[in-house]
């Protein structure tokens, strides 16, 4: 019996790592690429710094609009790890066209028509990799902890999202590679390929002899779609009033970590006052630093709490404590702009990209506590058999918030570039180099501190699964139903 459960043991924690490795180095090819996307766009297609970000923001949308689809399809017609293979394929194929593409850029004789359709063609491969792997994977995670009850979900989301920053701050390297480095484009775009294609999809098809794979559930979703269970309908209507207002309006702030704050590398300097090289990583590295050290101290405070009796605050208090640290990075973002702005007009030199590293390393420590709350929300408020559809809403969510971050970064740069004053004044110029930003991020601030005030309503009323008994009220109304399809309606029987 000893034994049993040693093994029994041993085979979770190599589920966990197979689960947490998977992510690590699918989000470091997602990450590697967005990256290099502003590059991409600017070198290679010609586009200024504001389009770029805007076409970048849009395809980080497309990765996360569609998820519903892959979280449906794990719950009802394909089981969750088929529907993650299916993705990880799928990205290897995109990175495939990406290896074309960089040929293509090698190769300065190709022509430039080619080189889009390459490119949009691997942004669909990718779409539809994220598509399929970003609901069905944490699901499929989540359920081999879910006996050990709500701690172990909670603790598994936070090393989700650990590993997850892993893998982006990897791809901070990679970006690297394509910015300094003498290597080819080729040779660049071939690491996440390879990664992919001899480690991470052999890894996790092996990980399935010692993963647990839940059942398709079928019933669930068709008697959410039919309308059947009000109970359950009311439930649902209220997790998504959650999800589709707070979680899109706090991502329209965490989508400018990856493209808006980019841009500004352009016009910040690389060198300190010593004259000393400064990486242009640094920012993105001290956000995912801020995570990787975040987390383990996140938990221990937890565990702390646990042995005293006490524990973390609900996670739509913590989402809303995460919100409200994310203002204060926004916040930080402005205030440099301004400094910036003032010493352009004094004939100084701008400051330098440390200047980022407050911003970066506050976005990381909100994160901690918005993600992993959201992840743990979702699934624990989820009715049985919906984790899938629920958690596809959630990454749903964060593609409405980065497309209208898109329309948002659009349509300031479009306003500076119908103003005849663009070069003294504007929200979001084409040249960086002029213009306000800083109010642009002060609007980006007080669309977060709107989304701090809704959550903190959503809080106070919201009623917790748990607190309704509505998950056992659910079991019984679905085990009712599949017994009533087994009882002839002949009456004479």
């Amino acid at each position: 019996m000893h034994s049993a459960a040693i093994n029994t043991r041993r085979v979770t924690r190599w589920a966990f790592f197979v689960i947490l490795a998977t992510i690590a180095v699918v989000k470091y090819s997602f990450y590697a690429i967005s990256y290099s996307l502003v590059q991409i766009f600017v070198n290679e297609m010609g586009f200024d710094s504001p389009h770029a970000v805007f076409y970048s923001l849009m395809l980080g949308g497309s990765c996360y609009i569609f998820s519903m689809v892959g979280g449906c399809l794990g719950q009802s017609l394909i089981n969750y790890h088929r529907v993650v293979c299916a993705g990880l394929f799928a990205q290897l194929v995109g990175a495939g066209f990406l290896l074309g593409l960089g040929i293509c850029i090698d190769d300065q004789s190709a022509n430039a028509n080619l080189k889009k359709a390459l490119f949009y063609t691997f942004a669909i491969f990718e779409a539809i990799c994220m598509t399929l792997v970003n609901a069905a994977l944490p699901v499929l995670g989540a359920k081999q902890v879910e006996h050990k009850g709500e701690v172990a979900i909670h603790d598994f989301f936070a090393w989700y999202y650990f590993a997850t920053n892993v893998g982006s701050c990897l791809a901070e390297v990679f970006r690297d590679l394509y910015r300094t480095s003498q290597m080819t484009a080729m040779e660049v775009m071939s690491i996440p390929m390879g990664i992919m294609a001899f480690l991470n999809i052999p890894l996790f098809i092996s990980g399935r002899a010692v993963l647990k794979i839940p059942k398709i559930e079928r019933e669930a979703l068709d008697d959410l779609f039919s309308c059947r269970n009000k109970l359950v309908l009311k439930h649902i209507y209220h997790v998504t009033l959650v999800i589709s207002s707070v979680v899109m309006t706090s991502y329209i702030i965490f989508s400018q970590c990856i493209a808006t704050y980019a841009s500004e590398l352009e016009v910040l300097g690389n060198t300190t006052t010593s004259g000393a090289f400064i990486p242009p990583y640094i920012g993105p590295v001290a956000n995912n630093s801020a995570i990787i050290i975040g987390i383990p101290i996140y938990l221990f405070i937890g565990k702390h709490l646990k042995k005293r009796g006490r524990r973390l605050p609900r996670p739509l208090a913590r989402f809303a404590i995460g919100q409200i640290i994310a203002v204060v990075g926004v916040m930080c973002a402005a205030v440099l702009e301004y400094v910036r702005f003032w010493r352009i007009q004094q004939g100084q030199p701008p400051p330098d990209l440390l200047w980022q590293i407050p911003q970066y390393f506050i976005e990381g420590v909100s994160e901690i506590f918005v993600f992993v709350s959201g992840y743990e929300f979702i699934y624990n408020e989820s009715p049985p058999g919906l984790h899938g559809f629920l958690m596809g809403l959630f990454f749903c969510s964060w593609g409405l918030g980065s497309w209208v971050s898109a329309l948002l970064a659009f349509l300031m740069n479009m306003k500076a570039t119908n103003n005849s004053s663009a070069a003294s004044g504007d929200w979001y110029p084409t040249d960086l180099k002029h213009g306000h930003m800083g109010r642009y991020f002060f609007l980006l601030a007080g669309i977060g501190t709107l989304a701090c005030i809704m959550l903190l309503a959503f809080s106070r009323k919201y009623v917790y699964l748990r607190d309704k008994n509505l998950q056992g009220e659910y079991e019984r109304i679905l085990r009712s139903a599949n017994d009533s399809d087994t009882i002839p309606s002949d009456d004479s029987t």
